[in-house]
């Protein structure tokens, strides 16, 4: 609902104040989103552009802050003055119209949202997402053009034909509609008359103008806690969390309920798997400790078969496979023997035997000492999580059990590719560049994996990088063109205009023993002539 096309039709209303404005400065200071800063003379105004998937938005903020690892976009458009702002007829998408260029905000939902810089022939300049099947294109604005109503076949349901119908009300409106009237959304469009037909659709004009008419933005909340943005109350979302007249900031408290939420899912999801599989596995070991009961029985008869042979008097000799001897209580006992063995050898056997079960006893007793007090720990940690619904109090949660969960979580791979520079190409490809020598060491042989693909700078010093993508996916030729690019801008020929980089899989890499830090052997190699240079965005 935030990038319903009645939404988008709302915030253009509410963004027309930036007309006239200059943009200062676009930036992103985290993955898929961008900030535009407006100055009108005496105002800044920030907004902000989200194309993450289900997180689709844009608002006007005041809450936002450069970060000094921000990157800057677009940076030819500063200082321009914003002329107009348009949305497109049944599609969601903006056009921020400048003297020269154009911004479109194309909010289409999963990979296809971005935000897109174009000259004044649309041809793409750059975007946020620089997906490799922009470059050298011409941005066309798709013409969305919906279904008349009397056009659905009769099979149809009136819920679908007044979803997708030209009216463009989508399921949330539809289904709110035939509340309303109290019609019943699985009935075919073949079981009403012509005249029903037409009635339903002139009350369907009049509530879609009653909705692009509101003034009042909503949040709203079902019996499932799922957070929904509405420009009218819904049934199927029965409680009002917030309601207000200012979109933008409907939107904004929108987008960080749904992130708060979306990050104690994740976050949650974590800790109770490593929290249930904890408490699990103690206990299993605690059952599986029950067994030694046996071990002990099994101990004091290897005990008492060798006291008995030696206390016996018997004839020192062997080749026998057994004998029955009487114990010390005189009962008559069977004792198995090593034929191979004379009578004190077999009692020494059981001896060794008797002492080795001991010590596995010895260890189990503290064993289970230590799965009894591991297993309460987790079961308390696992108790505590339970009563947990909301971020803050996880985060708490978290914060108090860290020493338990930290060692259980996968970290590793994050941990590592924050020590080295990274651009992401495009939605499949991600480039890792390495700092220093010793950084070129870890990048290549704790974080790259064999079928990642590795580049250098053939025949001057530079920095290991590393192309990760679908590891049963060759490359294609512009990405790989564009991560020697990235080699080469990172190596000391950076200034040249075309220099050779070579090329190849991490696992042909390896590393001569007692060699420098950064110095490598490469026993298989492609090499490309490119310019030294950069992405657009570095993260």
């Amino acid at each position: 609902m935030l990038i319903h096309y009645f939404t988008l039709l709302k915030i253009a209303q509410s963004l027309q104040s930036l007309i006239g404005s200059k943009l200062i400065e676009v930036y992103s200071k985290e993955k898929d989103t961008a900030i535009l800063q407006f100055y009108n003379g005496s105002q800044f105004f920030n907004l902000k552009f989200s194309a993450l998937t289900n997180f689709e938005c844009i608002f006007l903020t005041d809450k936002e802050k450069k970060k000094s690892n921000s990157i800057n976009l677009f940076i030819d458009i500063y200082g321009n003055t914003l002329k107009g702002i348009n949305t497109f007829e049944n599609n969601r998408m903006l056009e921020f119209v400048f003297p020269n260029s154009h911004l479109y905000f194309l909010l289409f939902g999963k990979s296809k949202n971005n935000l897109i810089y174009t000259d004044n022939n649309d041809n793409i300049i750059s975007a946020l997402n620089n997906n490799r099947t922009l470059f050298d294109s011409k941005f066309e604005i798709s013409k969305n053009k919906l279904l008349d109503f009397f056009d659905f076949p009769e099979n149809t349901t009136i819920l679908k034909a007044l979803s997708n119908c030209e009216l463009n009300f989508g399921k949330f409106y539809a289904q709110e509609f035939l509340y309303k009237y109290n019609i019943d959304a699985e009935i075919p469009l073949s079981d009403l008359s012509n005249t029903e037909l037409k009635e339903i659709h002139t009350n369907a004009i009049n509530f879609r103008d009653e909705i692009l008419k509101s003034s009042t933005y909503y949040i709203l909340e079902n019996d499932k806690k799922e957070i929904l943005f509405s420009l009218i109350p819904l049934q199927d979302y029965p409680k009002i969390i917030f309601q207000t007249d200012d979109i933008n900031q409907a939107i904004h408290r929108t987008y960080s309920l749904r992130f708060s939420q979306f990050k104690f899912k994740n976050l949650y999801s974590q800790l109770y798997k490593i929290a249930k599989s904890n408490t699990d596995r103690f206990l299993k070991k605690l059952e599986d400790l029950k067994n030694i009961e046996i071990i002990i029985d099994l101990s004091n008869k290897y005990k008492k078969y060798g006291e008995t042979l030696i206390s016996a008097n018997l004839p020192n000799d062997k080749g026998k496979d057994e004998i029955e001897i009487s114990d010390f209580e005189g009962n008559l006992l069977t004792i198995p023997l090593d034929k191979k063995l004379n009578i004190k050898e077999n009692a020494s056997k059981y001896f060794d035997k008797y002492k080795t079960l001991q010590k596995q006893i010895k260890l189990s007793t503290i064993q289970q000492k230590d799965y009894e007090s591991k297993y309460l720990e987790w079961q308390e940690i696992l108790d505590d999580l339970q009563k947990i619904n909301n971020l803050k109090d996880l985060k708490s949660h978290f914060k108090k059990w860290e020493q338990y969960y930290k060692k259980f979580m996968d970290t590793k791979d994050k941990d590592l590719s924050e020590k080295f520079r990274r651009f992401e190409l495009d939605d499949d490809w991600t480039v890792y560049v390495g700092k220093n020598s010793e950084n070129n060491d870890e990048l290549t042989f704790r974080f790259a994996k064999p079928q990642d693909y590795w580049f250098h700078i053939r025949g001057a010093s530079g920095s290991h990088t590393v192309l990760k993508g679908n590891k049963n996916t060759t490359p294609p030729k512009d990405i790989i063109r564009q991560t020697a690019s990235i080699a080469a801008y990172y190596s000391s020929q950076r200034n040249a205009k075309y220099v050779p980089v070579a090329y190849t899989q991490r696992k042909y890499v390896r590393k001569p023993k007692g060699a420098n830090p950064g110095a490598v052997v490469i026993s298989k190699e492609e090499v490309v002539m490119v310019e030294p240079g950069l992405p657009e965005k570095d993260v």
